[in-house]
């Protein structure tokens, strides 16, 4: 059982689904990770329904190339 703040892709796509049946139209992912297609896919497909999404670029440094999902 992990006692830490991390989140699976899995508990993220709930909480995005969640949002998106609630009609909220802006959310912000304030994380990075390494890729995930799932993912992907559901938030390409939020966007095509409307919503914005926007993602942290990650903590690189201002020439650092953008981290997942950004």
């Amino acid at each position: 059982d992990r006692q830490d703040d991390r989140s699976d892709a899995y508990d993220l796509l709930r909480a995005l689904d969640l949002l998106s049946a609630r009609g909220v139209q802006v959310t912000n992912m304030s994380l990075s990770g390494p890729a995930n297609a799932l993912l992907e896919q559901f938030v390409r497909r939020l966007a095509e329904r409307g919503m914005v999404i926007v993602a942290a670029a990650g903590n690189g440094g201002p020439k650092a190339e953008p981290a997942y999902p950004a």
